[in-house]
């Protein structure tokens, strides 16, 4: 018996190594028998969780004493002990006891957690100092020379490794001891260390990690997923030569994970926005993507019942084409303070591979994109009511249509060149979409307005694209396209958005072949917009009546029935007429451009113009002067119109024809007001077409002029009007 003690104490010595030699055999030295000692408490320390982050603490500065303190604690089974201290499985410490064993203490309460950091600090120290697998002939030093190599492992001045009991090692590693860690989400810096040191040249262990990861996704709630997208993000991150198969192998499992769990919303949400960080970050995983766009695009964006999945899918494909794509569109939606990129920037540094490839996949999915859309048809039940557009059953084709062009739409913004070699031979495909998606009448188009977006931007790059629409009938059906214009704001935000780039269609169209001027002035479809949008203006943007004006002006300088008709839409609007203190502008770029001929000039005084133009120059100038809404070239128009609608009613009025009884008097109203207020500041032309106006208002009514010369008369008296205007 003492022979083996004397043996026990030299083994113990020797683990111990010098610092140890030299004492008593049997005899630990102060420190390793205060480890001893720790280390016998250790199962207890549960019971005295609120207080053991200073007793872990401590472990932890004991093993940074030296190689010879670590690898007594690794000898005495430490890292064993920890796993065991931590999972609450001490089997082995009471193997072959026939008594029950103790009930485990519950660490933590709804209060307070344990802090288990120190602990978990302590086992990536131990773990780390020491081979990660285990020697084979292939590798006799189990990976360690690699490990160094890396920099994760823990590693002494002799870069001498450690000796790690087997079965420790194996605790150590395995994929239960993670899952808490990772559930529980303790110490993420050290858990780091250890998943690192692992899977560097292991790639049984990474693909066992990959799975941890995955398995965790896919049973978790969306609250809970982070760390366990974390820990996929940072296996994908190990750059040790083997990472092609490792985001092959683990990439082909996420993406099953994605697709099994699409029905639930947040999760799904959270997994693209992490795929879409990845890609960012990670230029293996981006490549791998792109190399799978054929068929991850089609699954995401022909997604008609879950919009999650196809924003998802977006967010992921703008993450590829540029990372500030996502900054952009965030939110289509602006994310507040990002960047601010143009084309010719995001152009500049581009992947123009990824980029055409991209292109590719997209113009090959539209006649896939019209075949879900036209399904629509079917699932529509006969007789549904089209009077709740937002609930209508055919919305979400649409709008799965919608997104889907946007996209092509954002490439054709910034990288025109990828898609334009393709619009040519893909306008078929287009128009056919087109056609399937007006059918379905739905009020608030998202496929509509985003395609008629791919043509005004492809028009823009490309001129004679708009030829397409003038074959055969197309640019009749492209008119009779059916809009609602319904009140409501979310209707108009949608026509400001969409109707637009339909009228720069439009206008491209006639540019190029004014045969079709006929067609467009003799439409249903733009009688009923110039009605309702610029005559019945309802709040709509100022860019509807920009586009709207020109193609008026197109249609009124060829057509005199349809600047008669214009007329007499304008001045008989009672709506339009009554407020003219804000539709002024409409009504003079009206008339201006609908009155050309002498017949045009005898309609717009038989609906009583002249005193409603007179009255748009009194609202022109007072916006002039008080709050620059308009311009002096805006005074001077209404002035020369007035100028012209005076001479003929001289004219009419000379030749004994009868006109409209109205009070001429206004019009000296106006003028007098706008001299006064114009003051010494007046131009010579404005001066000059005030004179004339007021000459030909006093021969055409004696008692008029009469009143004008006795007023000018007090004016002068009075000092009011400047002596040059007397």
């Amino acid at each position: 018996g003492e022979e083996e003690a004397e043996d026990h104490g030299d083994a113990i010595a020797m683990a111990a190594g010098p610092r140890a030699r030299g004492r008593a055999s049997g005899e630990l030295p102060s420190v390793l028998a205060m480890v001893q000692r720790m280390l016998d408490l250790v199962r207890d320390a549960q019971s005295h969780w609120r207080h053991f982050q200073q007793f872990f603490e401590l472990l932890h500065e004991l093993a940074d004493l030296g190689p010879e303190e670590v690898q007594w604690m690794l000898n005495q089974h430490t890292i064993r002990l920890l796993v065991e201290f931590y999972t609450g499985d001490d089997s082995s410490a009471h193997a072959g006891e026939q008594q029950p064993r103790p009930k485990k203490t519950r660490m933590g309460d709804k209060f307070a957690l344990p802090n288990l950091s120190p602990m978990v600090d302590l086992l990536s120290k131990l773990v780390r100092s020491g081979p990660p697998r285990q020697p084979t002939p292939e590798e006799p030093d189990g990976g360690w020379d690699a490990a160094v190599g890396s920099g994760h492992a823990h590693v002494f001045d002799s870069l001498e490794p450690l000796v790690i009991p087997a079965e420790d090692l194996e605790i150590a590693k395995s994929m239960a001891l993670f899952a808490r860690l990772v559930k529980d989400e303790v110490n993420a810096e050290a858990l780091d260390g250890v998943v690192r040191y692992f899977c560097w040249m292991d790639l049984d262990w990474s693909e066992a990690a990959m799975n941890l990861a995955c398995q965790g996704i896919n049973a978790m709630e969306a609250d809970s997923l982070k760390p366990y997208l974390d820990l996929l993000h940072l296996v994908l991150r190990v750059e040790d030569g083997m990472e092609d198969e490792r985001v092959a192998w683990g990439m082909d499992r996420y993406m099953r994970v994605i697709a099994h769990n699409m029905r639930y919303r947040q999760a799904t949400i959270m997994c693209f926005r992490h795929l879409a960080l990845l890609i960012t970050g990670l230029p293996i995983v981006r490549s791998w993507v792109v190399d799978h766009l054929n068929i991850l695009l089609p699954e995401w964006l022909l997604n008609v019942s879950m919009e999650w999945v196809r924003q998802g899918g977006t967010h992921v494909a703008l993450a590829l084409l540029h990372p500030a794509m996502v900054h952009i569109k965030e939110l289509q939606h602006q994310v507040a303070g990002a960047p601010a990129h143009n084309s010719r920037q995001l152009r500049s540094v581009a992947d123009t591979d990824m980029v055409d490839t991209m292109s590719e996949v997209l113009v090959e999915m539209i006649p896939s994109v019209t075949r879900v859309v036209r399904d629509a048809h079917a699932s529509t039940p006969r007789g549904s009511s089209r009077n709740s557009p937002l609930e209508d059953v055919a919305q979400p084709y649409t709008s799965m249509a919608g997104a889907f062009l946007m996209l092509l739409g954002t490439i054709l913004t910034h990288w025109p060149q990828a898609l334009l070699v393709h619009f040519n031979e893909t306008f078929g495909d287009l128009w056919t979409l087109f056609e399937v998606v007006d059918v379905l009448r739905v009020e608030l188009d998202d496929a509509k307005r985003e395609l008629f977006k791919l043509w005004a931007r492809a028009i823009h790059q490309l001129p004679e694209f708009a030829d397409h629409f003038a074959a055969g009938s197309r640019f009749d059906r492209l008119l009779s396209t059916f809009v609602s214009l319904r009140p409501g704001q979310h209707y108009i935000d949608y026509h400001n958005a969409a109707l637009p780039a339909l009228y720069t269609v439009i206008h491209s169209v006639v540019t190029l072949h004014p045969s079709l001027l006929p067609v467009l002035a003799e439409h249903a479809n733009f009688d009923f917009a110039i009605a309702n949008l610029l005559v019945d203006s309802n709040g709509y943007a100022p860019t509807i009546h920009h586009h709207l004006l020109e193609l008026c002006a197109l249609c009124a300088a060829q057509y005199p029935a349809f600047r008669g008709h214009q007329i007499r839409r304008v001045l008989g609007n009672d709506r339009l007429v009554q407020d003219l203190e804000v539709s002024w502008t409409r009504l003079l770029k009206l008339l201006e451009m609908c009155a050309s001929a002498p017949d045009d000039f005898l309609e717009v005084i038989k609906y009583n113009g002249l005193q409603q133009v007179t009255i748009v120059l009194r609202h022109a100038h007072v916006d002039f002067v008080q709050t620059e809404g308009a311009s002096p070239g805006d005074v001077l128009r209404a002035l020369r119109l007035v100028d012209q609608l005076c001479a003929h009613v001289y004219n009419m009025t000379t030749a004994g024809f009868s006109t409209p009884s109205w009070d001429i008097g206004i019009i000296p109203q106006v003028l007098f007001n706008l001299l006064s207020r114009s003051g010494q500041g007046a131009s010579r032309d404005l001066i000059d077409l005030c004179f004339k106006i007021a000459r030909t208002v006093a021969l055409i009514d004696y008692d008029c002029g009469r009143r004008m010369v006795t007023a000018l008369l007090q004016q002068h008296e009075s000092g009011w009007l400047g002596s040059h205007f007397f």
